[in-house]
């Protein structure tokens, strides 16, 4: 709704510009029209009046406001029971990546080790571990 009149005036500049600059008809050769707000040279062309659309009316725009009349009364917010969902959701987000850093450690442990792996290989293997365990940490998983 914040951007929608600001877009609707450009519109009708910007259509009104258009429709002040002209517009013309013309036929080529061919038979084809043409139509163009530039007039081709040495070719019989017509004006065409062009109508800028007409403003859109007030009540449009106010149908997305709701009058403090018609609105239903907020209810006050519990401070507590906020505080109560979004502890759930953190726990719960937290819970998500626990079980995510155990899928992946799975994954690691199940990769072949010893020697059918390049140092390379091993050298990865080995900061995969450590930023798992930390991530481990970081999200207090046991």
């Amino acid at each position: 709704m914040f951007l929608r009149a600001p877009t609707v005036f450009l519109i009708f500049v910007f259509a009104a510009a258009a429709a002040q600059a002209g517009v013309y008809k013309w036929t080529d050769a061919q038979g084809k029209v043409h139509y163009g707000d530039v007039p081709p040279p040495e070719q019989r062309t017509d004006r065409v009046n062009v109508q800028p659309a007409a403003a859109p009316s007030d009540d449009i725009v106010e149908d997305d406001v709701d009058e403090p009349a018609t609105r239903p009364a907020k209810k006050p917010r519990d401070a507590r029971a906020d505080a109560a969902r979004e502890a759930e959701r953190a726990e719960a987000s937290r819970r998500q990546a626990c079980d995510d850093i155990r899928r992946e450690q799975r994954r690691i442990d199940a990769a072949p080790s010893g020697k059918a792996i390049t140092g390379e290989q091993r050298e990865l293997r080995g900061k995969m571990v450590e930023q798992n365990a930390a991530a481990a940490r970081h999200y207090r998983c046991e």
